[in-house]
């Protein structure tokens, strides 16, 4: 039995497709983030607190306990 993808015209997972396949550079320019090899995510800072995004795995993740407020 063949696996096949899931094709994807719209909505949030579309929005973290297209955004996994830009350039690194590209989205660091327009974000005013930077990209962390190491963790394989963006840094952004927002609100004082720094988080990381990973836009390939669909994730957001903040080190900081105030971070968690903001995904209620």
């Amino acid at each position: 039995m063949e696996i096949v993808p899931i094709k994807i015209d719209a909505g949030e997972e579309k929005a973290w497709q297209e955004v996994c396949g830009l350039s690194r550079a590209d989205v660091c320019r327009r974000t005013v983030s930077t990209y962390d090899e190491k963790a394989g995510a963006y840094i952004l800072r927002c609100f004082g607190t720094d988080f990381q995004i990973d836009p390939c795995e669909m994730k957001i993740a903040c080190q900081s306990a105030q971070g968690g407020d903001f995904f209620r």
